[in-house]
């Protein structure tokens, strides 16, 4: 520390007290000792008098010191660590003569010092002094100056503090131990080379680097023995050069170990010459750079990556200034442009804009810096003339850059704003169609739970079309008697994955009833689980209601045809067979008044007696077939026996009729239905089946009646997986159908080719007749459309 300090006042002073530098540097050659003498004593000088101080009085004056001596043998210069806050202390020993300030006895001490300078650095001697605070041993030592100018030679006297030995030691020790602790985290080793001797000093650490073995005894050898034959060359020629040369170098090598090791080796060194301008020596450091090397390797191979991609990107990158010119652009966004990069360098980037893009450049520049960055939409021109849009996001950067530089990301969407725009006009296509449809549509994501209605559901279901529209919003508004039925629907379809439909009444907020048909398709995600649905409602209250209508009428229809057939049957009954009966009789009584003789006479009244027993015959069945008052007086089952026997007698067909003891008497309406299903299912058999036989099944379940009628023929063909039909269903099937729909049952028919027919109609008991009522209370008010 005291060294470091009289350097940096020797530095301080160098202009006022005579210092070259710092260093203090030698002079080749001796002092005499006369002249030594001579800068200590010399002549007299007309200063006041001082009382001469010992060496002990003086180190505890000024603890270390550094005393510069002219050739007068007075005092130039003076640092002292004790009193260097206090410079005005030092001025009663400038200017004064060594001899005037010291005692004889410190004289002689100096001036023995002063006589043994040598070339090295001079000579010195320990001084022990008690201080204050410690006991103290100082080092003084005398050493030769020359300067420019200088009449004879000048004395540095320079003391500083010492430790003892034990401290010394330990102090070394320690800075033994750092030095160690600084390599071994620097990764590096320091070594030095004489050349005197030819033989390599190294430090501990430079062995562990090096892995040197413990029992090596020629480390040239091991240096050798590891370096990579390929780098020998390079170590002999650069070493030579720099020992040749006299100056520091530099080189890399690769290092082998017998493990198998590789590791990469940075050397870096320097001659050592002597007074003679001799090299005598060899400094340096050795510093493992593997880590570095591979690291730097590996940051040329991502710098060469990321070039390669900056190249080749299908994003547009580029830099420009503040001022719009370019300073750089990818080879591939400037051969979208037509252009090469070199041919775009230096071009303002507004001359590719076009547009609103162009106008707004000004603007664009202005927002970068102000903001530090700007982001949107800009329509560039290539050289052929095509207009592309590229999504763009620059941020300006000032910050290890000389200048301002705007660097600069695109990427075209040309392609994606025309699919937006088609999009766009798509919506817009279905918005209306929708609306001319009076149906809407929805989407709705089960897993988030939120849902996507078009504008024209909401407006159908009389919501707002801000409204956070969700199914169950639409579920809670069904008629009460549909709600169920629907959710049934849904969850089966969920449980299914099949699409499903329905018809239900929905009440709209301002109490309207209207009449949905909807149909929706469940989406199954990767998982095999419905994740989505998707589906269309349409407005069918007037459909509904028409259909209705026309219901009516068809039930009228039916109802009138059969009070006909029923009065018809009567009146056939009543009057034509009962003149049938008479003529019967009347012919009967003219038999008995015919002689015997006349036997033609005879002849044709037979004959016409046969035909009145026919014409009784038809007449009844005709009667019975239109409408059979068995089924009035006594019931469904027994009129159904007596019809199958019936049929049986005419077709030759077996049939067999099957009811269930506990079935009891019915309503009018589903005795009559049942009975003609059954009616006309048989005349089907009769006319198209071919089967021989024929069942009939009649019973109660659950609240409902349940009629079939099977056969063992060829079967019918029935509609096509896509709705149509093979073989178009005759009127017979049309009217059974629409007989069970009048009472709100089920008709089915079940049959394949080869393996014969079953014909199902399915009637409640108590039919619900408030279910006909689609469209609520009847009234104008209802029968308002959704655009009112």
């Amino acid at each position: 520390m005291a060294q470091g300090s009289n350097r940096s006042v020797a530095k301080r002073d160098s202009g006022r007290n005579g210092f070259r530098d710092q260093r203090s540097p030698h002079v080749p050659g001796t002092l005499p000792s006369e002249t030594s003498r001579e800068i200590l004593s010399g002549p007299p000088r007309a200063l006041a008098a001082v009382t001469p101080c010992t060496a002990e009085d003086l180190l505890k004056a000024l603890h270390e010191f550094v005393l510069i001596v002219n050739s007068d043998g007075v005092i130039e210069s003076l640092w002292s660590s004790k009193l260097a806050s206090d410079p005005e202390g030092t001025r009663d020993w400038l200017g004064r003569r060594v001899r005037d300030v010291l005692d004889c006895e410190t004289l002689d001490r100096w001036e023995a010092a002063a006589d043994g300078v040598q070339i090295d650095g001079g000579y010195g001697f320990e001084h022990s002094v008690e201080l204050p605070d410690c006991s103290a041993r100082f080092m003084v030592r005398a050493t030769r100056l020359a300067r420019a100018g200088a009449n004879g030679g000048e004395l540095c006297i320079v003391s500083h503090k010492r430790q003892s030995g034990v401290d010394y030691m330990a102090e070394l020790q320690r800075k033994g131990t750092w030095l160690e602790q600084a390599e071994a985290l620097a990764n590096m080793g320091s070594w030095e080379f004489d050349v005197a001797i030819g033989k390599p000093r190294w430090s501990p650490n430079l062995r562990k680097i090096l892995g040197v073995p413990n029992d090596c005894a020629d480390l040239e050898e091991h240096i050798w023995s590891v370096t990579h034959p390929d780098d020998h060359e390079l170590v002999r020629k650069t070493i030579g050069d720099a020992m040749r040369d006299g100056r520091p170098y530099e080189f890399q090598t690769r290092c082998i170990f017998p493990d198998g090791r590789e590791r990469i080796l940075l050397n870096r060194g320097r001659p050592v010459k002597d007074t003679h301008n001799r090299v005598v020596k060899r400094i340096g450091v050795t510093i493992d750079v593997t880590e570095r090397v591979q690291a730097a390797r590996a940051l040329r191979e991502s710098e060469s990556r990321y070039r390669d991609l900056l190249e080749h990107s299908h994003e547009m990158i580029c830099t420009h200034d503040l001022e719009g010119r370019l300073l750089s652009m990818n080879e591939h966004s400037a051969k979208t442009l037509g252009c090469e990069p070199v041919d775009i360098v230096g071009r303002s980037l507004s001359d590719f804009l076009v547009g609103k893009s162009r106008e707004g450049f000004a603007a664009y520049i202005e927002q970068i810096r102000r903001d530090g960055y700007a982001e949107g939409l800009m329509k560039v021109a290539t050289r052929s003339g095509q207009h592309r849009i590229w999504s763009f996001r620059s941020m300006l950067r000032t910050v290890g850059v000389p200048a301002p530089i705007v660097r600069g990301m695109a990427h075209d969407v040309t392609e994606l704003k025309q699919m937006e725009s088609m999009l766009r006009n798509s919506e817009s296509l279905l918005a209306q169609a929708e609306k001319i449809a009076n149906l809407g549509s929805w989407e709705h994501d089960l897993r988030t739970g939120k849902a996507a209605p078009s504008r024209h559901l909401l407006k159908m279901q009389g919501l707002s079309p801000d409204l956070q529209w969700t199914p169950d919003i639409y579920r809670s508004r069904l008629h009460p008697k549909d709600r169920l039925r629907v959710q049934e629907l849904v969850d089966r379809s969920q449980l299914d994955r099949k699409p499903f439909e329905y018809v239900a009444r929905y009440v709209r907020p301002d109490g309207k009833v209207r009449v949905f048909w909807v149909r929706s398709t469940p989406i199954v995600g990767a998982n095999g689980e419905v994740e989505r649905g998707i589906g269309v409602m349409q407005d069918i209250t007037e459909r509904a209601r028409a259909e209705e209508t026309l219901r009516q009428l068809s039930q009228e229809l039916i109802n009138v045809r059969d009070r006909d057939r029923r009065q018809s049957a009567r009146e056939l009954h009543e009057t034509v067979g009962q003149s049938l009966a008479a003529l019967k009789m009347t012919l009967g009584n003219l038999r008995e008044a015919l002689p015997d003789e006349n036997e033609l006479a005879r002849e044709f009244l037979a004959s016409a007696t046969e035909l009145a027993e026919l014409s009784i015959r038809e007449v009844r069945t005709v009667s019975y077939l239109m409408h059979p008052p068995m089924l009035d007086e006594a019931g469904l089952g027994p009129a159904l026996r007596w019809y199958a026997r019936g049929f049986a007698e005419r077709s030759g067909i077996k049939t067999t009729v099957d009811v269930a003891e506990n079935f009891e008497r019915q309503s009018q309406d589903i005795e009559t239905t049942v009975f003609r299903i059954v009616q006309e299912a048989l005349t089907n058999v009769h006319r198209y089946s071919g089967s021989r036989t024929a069942a009939i099944h009649l019973a109660r379940e659950n609240g409902h009646i349940r009629a079939e009628v099977r056969d063992e023929g060829c079967g019918l063909a029935l509609a096509g997986p896509l709705g149509g039909r093979q073989t178009p269903l005759g009127v017979g099937i049309a009217g059974m159908r629409e007989r069970v729909k009048q009472l709100n049952g089920i008709f089915e028919i079940e049959s394949a080719p080869g393996v014969g027919t079953t014909v199902r109609a399915m009637l409640p008991i108590a039919p619900n007749v408030e279910e006909s009522d689609l469209s609520g209370p009847k009234g104008d008010e209802n029968a308002e459309d959704c655009e009112s």
